[in-house]
């Protein structure tokens, strides 16, 4: 084994009280993050030493601790402990309080409980921390969970999402108001048609938008994280002829092993993951294709909205043209390879739009927008997030648009989003 590998394997044994256990299988992966970051994690199933028979290629036997290992960060990205069963000879949560369950994920994560974590939930076995900033919430959100048995002993600790460096914030204090920024809040108070189960129709409604507004009031950061690398077209797809070819369609896979010297030896290229105009040329002729394909006919009636990086791939988004903004409106998915510009698949999500064809058709808007702004003036909220922002590559303090009240379009009634 690669003796930096080695090296983690030995830490791993020792921090994790593994001496009843063999390492079985391993590998290095790599993913991206929240933040759309490559990055490297090491694998490993540690199976109890006291198994007799091989272990099956999908298999983890009772009591194997599963752990991953992020090379970027050199930090634990969780353990699990199968069938919550473990042989460590380590008991670290005696008194299981979240003081004590606290001081142990500080070792890991250099986080510490009542600054940069705050208790969130406390089960009979464990607790779930979220990770803030001065007391305000992050966005990609960060939790950390830790559960534990009756012994003391470790079954589950998972981290989800990044927590930041120091450099990578920009403190601010939160003062902005709904007042100073009432042309976004406006244009964020939407009208949508919403399906209303129980009443088996659609429903039109005034509704916000959730978005980021920076405090500094200079713009705004969307509220989806897959949003915030994406770039906007816009765009009504045209084409003289429609294509007969058959579309060729695979699965994804968003995880996939590599080599020890990719993962430790990978070129610091910061921008391969960032689309250039290049690549959204290519992507266009590709959607185009498609969907000349799916909807030979529809010349004009279809709309590129925006193209992104996700994982290993690229994605060119198109919504129908004609349709006025529903909570399930006609969308084509098109998944490209990069480099190769190769269609991979695609996702239409007709049989979603189905599901509604026996609901009612809305009833026409009979409250205007400004009337609706209005009424939902006293239900809007603003609150405090330090969202991270990809042009500046750090995290910024904004105030989370939100609502969870809407105004019906026909009655001009307060209601509940959930309750639609």
């Amino acid at each position: 084994m690669d003796k930096r590998l080695q090296k983690i394997v030995d830490q791993t044994r020792t921090d994790f009280g593994l001496e009843n256990y063999d390492l079985g299988r391993h590998g290095i992966y790599k993913r991206f993050n929240d933040r759309e970051e490559k990055e490297y994690y090491f694998s490993m199933e540690w199976f109890p030493n006291d198994i007799q028979e091989p272990v099956e290629e999908d298999e983890n036997p009772t009591g194997t601790a599963s752990i991953e290992f992020n090379l970027q960060q050199q930090r634990y990205d969780s353990a699990i402990f199968v069938m919550q069963t473990s042989y460590s000879t380590k008991t670290p949560f005696i008194e299981k309080t979240p003081e004590e369950v606290g001081e142990w994920v500080k070792q890991y994560t250099g986080l510490e409980v009542g600054k940069e974590l705050r208790l969130s939930e406390a089960y009979e076995d464990g607790f779930l921390f979220k990770v803030e900033i001065d007391g305000v919430r992050l966005s990609p959100g960060c939790t950390i969970e830790v559960k534990f048995n009756e012994e003391g002993q470790l079954l589950l600790y998972s981290k989800i999402g990044d927590f930041p460096k120091v450099e990578e914030v920009m403190p601010a204090e939160f003062s902005l108001t709904l007042e100073e920024i009432e042309p976004i809040v406006k244009q964020q108070l939407q009208l949508i048609r919403f399906p209303s189960e129980s009443e088996k129709r659609f429903v039109s409604v005034y509704a916000m938008e959730e978005v980021f507004v920076k405090a500094d009031g200079s713009g705004t950061i969307p509220f989806f994280v897959h949003e915030r690398t994406e770039r906007i077209m816009n765009e009504v797809m045209e084409w003289d002829s429609p294509l007969t070819n058959e579309l060729h369609r695979e699965p994804i896979f968003t995880s996939q092993e590599v080599t020890v010297e990719e993962a430790f030896n990978h070129p610091d290229v910061e921008d391969e993951h960032r689309l250039t105009e290049e690549n959204i040329e290519h992507c266009k002729v590709v959607t185009r294709d498609v969907l000349r394909t799916l909807f030979p006919e529809e010349a004009g009636s279809w709309i590129l909205g925006t193209i992104g990086r996700s994982e290993d791939f690229i994605t060119a988004k198109c919504h129908r043209s004609s349709e006025v903004p529903a909570f399930f409106n006609r969308k084509v998915v098109v998944i490209i390879e990069p480099g190769t510009y190769r269609l991979l698949n695609y996702m239409d999500n007709l049989e979603m739009v189905r599901l509604f064809d026996g609901y009612s058709s809305a009833v026409d808007s009979r409250v205007v927008a400004e009337e609706a702004f209005e009424k939902m003036t006293s239900f809007i909220t603003l609150e405090p997030t330090y969202a991270f922002d990809p042009s500046a590559g750090k995290y910024v303090l904004c105030g989370l648009l939100d609502a969870e009240e809407c105004v019906d379009a026909v009655t001009g009634e307060i209601r509940l989003l959930g309750d639609l």
